[in-house]
């Protein structure tokens, strides 16, 4: 199975938390870009041999261009590629984006599943962090989507924002709870260097602690698990039999490509990212001569072999992500050793401090666990 990943790197405006490869641009340069990225997908097509189970188109803001340029990219993902009939199809998009026109032309061209970043219900917090919509334009971006017939949508929030309480942000996840989306992603704000939010310690100060983050967290596992939604994934949620397959490809190590500019893929014992310059982009994908050449629009300072190590490392950083964790007989297959002679002395340490737990298939995170995941996973990189 392989899934692939199309970056569209434009936004209407720029979160004050975003550090993602995003910015502003006309028509005139969405549209160079889309040519561009056409292209790579025929480029790479030959990189690929089994089906695709699923796309993800992600930026930026991808409801932000035109939804035939949208059309175009998918056209010729379905030209090039094996993808599978059922194949998860989902587009991000922002409330304030969104029109009756682009959302009944996203279902016409295939998208199956639809992720809207809320991120709060608290129109203060939202004008805070930069975003372009409140939350009444987004119940009626909302309904929208369901009018239009879209049955699989998630939706994104924020904790631990300034300013958060635990009963502030509990209010934001009732307002989405009572909406029943078939998936509800919760992220944890991250402070990244060179974002405006960096320089804000205005902001920064009024951070939460530690136990506001914490109550906030075990807030979210009990109303979510009180109505429905399973905790499959850190910090995702779903309805039963709705978790997103393309992010579950991520943590079983399937292999992807990305397109588009700084998008990054996985294929085989390769790992690589795209270069982040547009315009050098758009003039290297004009002229292909093989995939690591000079020529390439790929960072030659990203390609990365992956040795065996390195693979069982993110074996098991990567999946443990997964509440249930991961197979200890898929491990042993696919390595041809048993996971116990690799990390035995690791999971035997975090199983007796109960951040770890055997299942009936392997080793899993507790609740504990998953409080402080990053501490436990970065204990799972072989040197």
């Amino acid at each position: 199975m392989s899934e692939i990943y199309i970056h569209i790197p434009f936004c209407n405006s720029k979160c004050i938390y975003c550090d993602f490869l995003s910015g502003k641009a006309d028509e005139s340069v969405h549209s160079k870009l889309t040519d561009a990225m056409c292209r790579e997908l025929y480029y790479r097509k030959n990189m690929i041999n089994d089906n695709i189970t699923s796309i993800f188109i992600g930026g930026g803001t991808p409801s932000s261009v035109s939804s035939a340029l949208i059309s175009r990219l998918l056209d010729a993902a379905y030209q090039y590629y094996s993808v599978e009939k059922e194949a998860e199809i989902t587009l991000e998009s922002n409330p304030g984006t969104l029109t009756l026109e682009k959302l009944s032309a996203y279902k016409n061209i295939g998208i199956n599943r639809l992720s809207m970043g809320l991120q709060s219900s608290d129109d203060d917090e939202l004008k805070m962090l930069g975003r372009i919509h409140t939350f009444g334009e987004f119940l009626k971006n909302y309904d929208l989507a369901r009018e239009t017939g879209f049955d699989n949508i998630n939706i994104d929030i924020m904790q631990s924002l300034p300013f958060q309480t635990a009963d502030k942000y509990k209010k934001t996840l009732e307002r989405v709870i009572s909406l029943r989306p078939e998936h509800i992603s919760s992220y944890s704000l991250i402070v990244e260097e060179g974002t405006p939010l960096f320089n804000r310690t205005d902001l920064l100060k009024h951070l939460p602690d530690e136990d506001t983050e914490r109550e906030i967290y075990y807030l979210t596992n009990e109303l979510l698990s009180e109505n429905g939604y399973i905790h499959y994934e850190i910090s995702n949620y779903a309805l039963e039999s709705r978790e997103c397959k393309h992010n579950l490809g991520y943590w079983n190590r399937d292999n992807y490509i990305g397109i588009g500019v700084g998008a990054s893929s996985l294929v085989r014992d390769f790992r690589f990212a795209n270069i982040r310059d547009i315009n050098r982009y758009t003039e290297l994908t004009e002229y292909y001569s093989g995939v690591f050449s000079e020529q390439s629009w790929i960072d030659k300072d990203s390609i990365e072999e992956l040795s065996e190590k390195d693979k069982m490392s993110e074996f098991m950083y990567l999946g443990l992500r997964k509440t249930d964790g991961i197979c200890a007989d898929t491990f042993n297959n696919e390595f041809n050793i048993c996971i116990e002679e690799i990390f035995g002395d690791v999971l035997n340490k975090y199983i007796n401090l109960e951040l770890m737990k055997r299942t009936d298939k392997g080793y899993a995170l507790t609740d504990r666990g998953v409080d402080i995941s990053n501490y436990v996973l970065a204990d799972f990189i072989l040197e």
